[in-house]
């Protein structure tokens, strides 16, 4: 399921440590210029950051399009979206009485 994930994370770093990090050659190099090296290391781990963040969206999504398609098969709820419906309800923002829409839906209130 999340092999093809895991092989694009791991051709998404190897792109970039090829094409950011310095070369064995060039860290060997006394005129190499270590202030450049610092800025691509610091692009290199924001950059790879973003990569590891990415693939875990995708084995999450292929998580969630899994389980979705067996619970409309089935009719049986699994722990994929039980956990995922628990874990929202428990960080949902409590509510504003103040406002007039929420989650994009208007939200009627009665004055007393």
């Amino acid at each position: 399921m999340t092999s093809n994930a895991l092989n694009q994370l791991k051709i998404d770093l190897t792109g970039l440590a090829k094409g950011l990090l310095p070369s064995d050659c060039e860290q060997r190099d006394n005129s190499y210029d270590e202030d450049n090296w610092k800025e691509c290391v610091k692009g290199y781990i924001v950059l790879s950051h973003a990569a590891f963040e990415n693939y875990l969206e995708q084995v999450a999504k292929e998580l969630l399009i899994n389980a979705y398609s067996h619970v409309k098969n089935t009719n049986q709820p699994n722990n994929v979206l039980v956990s995922l419906v628990l874990s929202y309800r428990i960080h949902w923002p409590s509510a504003d009485v103040t406002c007039n829409e929420c989650f994009g839906e208007i939200v009627v209130t009665c004055e007393t």
